[in-house]
């Protein structure tokens, strides 16, 4: 029904950027919310695609088929607690190894979800068109096929040029990470307590993201806080030293939580960058790991601000590329029926007119789409004209003694 159809495109184009709005305007706390909606659309859109497995005819096997199969799975990661179960349970686990993967995926399945769009685009004629001739067969599978190249060439497009410039990979913050190992090495090494600290202090200091939590393996929790609660920035001129907080982003030591679970708690997975550094290292001067002890120095940093950047990024890019595609499907169907379906359908018009009533006048009004043809010596307008002469020597030549057979010969295609 037209209602049930409506409320599914509507359905549809949340779901374009459902999971994004929830990732620039909701808390943690409020995902769950999001992700009922998304369960309750998910059910709808398998009941649709079991609906269509039984009242469409020819549709089980077809393009879209398996285009609805794949949307439809494509909207699992966007409910959480059935993403979860798949990703894994353990949050430490999820937040240090399978953050950047989740990441990663998140970003392919939203390419995959522009596709459910296509199911939306339907070549309609304006409503004189309506009135004058139904569209034909021809013209309906020109149409589809249009549509389906279309689709393929734009999700093809969309799949890989982030491919070429890196946009499937995680954001690497070199100086962090090889920075974060460094000092997980020099931990264990017999050095001066004022020259690790100052190597911290630069570490912190001179990194991008907010430092939300840190613990270095042999070092005490409460000893690395202290530390931590000395460091000092410049302001960004150079002329004012001394600063508590970092100029730039407003971070201050004061900032960080005391566990791992507590930045789980307030924080999504994927909110977080971890930097977890493992391996107990012997005092030489070229220190090598040791397979014996389990040290291990972890560092959290919040990049929600990044993660926003890139959902409002990714809502700009579904709807721009929705528009591309209905834009483009639709104009690539319009000049193929302006040149050369109208003029087949107006052509089988006339021969209907014809089987039904031969010896009734027929005047049809030339479009303009007709005259331009007829300038510019479309071979279609010259079979128009040649077919309105043929039918007009039809009737003057066989008369009302043949009309019988006029109609006949002209039904008799079908």
């Amino acid at each position: 029904s037209q209602l049930f159809s409506g409320l599914m495109n509507i359905i549809t184009i949340y779901c374009l950027v459902g999971d994004d709005l929830r990732v620039v305007v909701a808390t943690k706390s409020m995902d769950i919310g999001f992700y009922v909606v998304a369960f309750i659309f998910f059910c709808l859109f398998c009941v649709e695609f079991l609906l269509s497995c039984f009242a469409k005819p020819l549709y089980i096997g077809s393009f879209y088929f398996y285009l609805d199969i794949v949307a439809t799975i494509s909207l699992i990661p966007d409910i959480g607690f059935i993403w979860d179960l798949i990703v894994g349970s353990d949050t430490r686990n999820v937040a240090a190894l399978s953050a950047g993967k989740t990441g990663r995926i998140v970003r392919v399945v939203r390419i995959v979800r522009l596709i459910r769009i296509v199911k939306l685009i339907k070549w309609r004629h304006n409503e004189e068109q309506k009135q004058q001739v139904a569209e034909s067969k021809t013209g309906g599978r020109l149409a589809e096929m249009t549509t389906r190249r279309v689709v393929m060439i734009v999700i093809f497009l969309c799949f890989v040029l982030p491919a070429f410039d890196g946009g499937y990979n995680d954001p690497i913050n070199s100086f962090e990470t090889k920075g974060f190992e460094s000092l997980h090495v020099f931990n264990f090494q017999p050095m001066p307590c004022v020259e690790f600290i100052g190597m911290l202090n630069i570490w912190v200091t001179r990194t991008t993201n907010d430092l939300m939590y840190l613990r270095m393996s042999t070092i005490p929790f409460d000893t690395t806080t202290q530390w931590l609660s000395k460091v000092r920035f410049s302001s960004l001129d150079l002329k004012v030293a001394n600063l508590t907080s970092d100029p730039t982003t407003g971070w201050s030591p004061a900032k960080m939580h005391l566990s791992e679970d507590d930045v789980l708690l307030n924080y999504r997975v994927t909110d977080l960058r971890v930097i977890r550094v493992t391996g107990c290292y012997s005092t030489e001067v070229n220190p090598v790991a040791s397979a014996n002890g389990n040290c291990t120095s972890v560092a959290y940093f919040d990049i929600q601000d990044d993660i926003k950047a890139a959902a409002k990024a990714s809502m700009i890019k579904s709807v721009f590329v929705m528009f591309v595609l209905i834009a483009s499907s639709i104009s690539f169907v319009r000049v193929a029926r302006k040149i050369v379906l109208d003029p087949i359908e107006r052509m089988m018009a006339t021969v209907h007119r014809l089987e039904l009533n031969p010896l009734a006048k027929h005047t049809t009004v030339e479009q303009d789409d007709q005259k331009l043809a007829k300038e510019q010596g479309f071979e279609t307008a010259l079979l128009e004209s040649t077919l309105e002469k043929i039918s007009a020597l039809m009737q003057v030549g066989f008369g009302a003694a043949g009309a019988d057979i006029i109609g006949k010969n002209m039904g008799a295609g079908e």
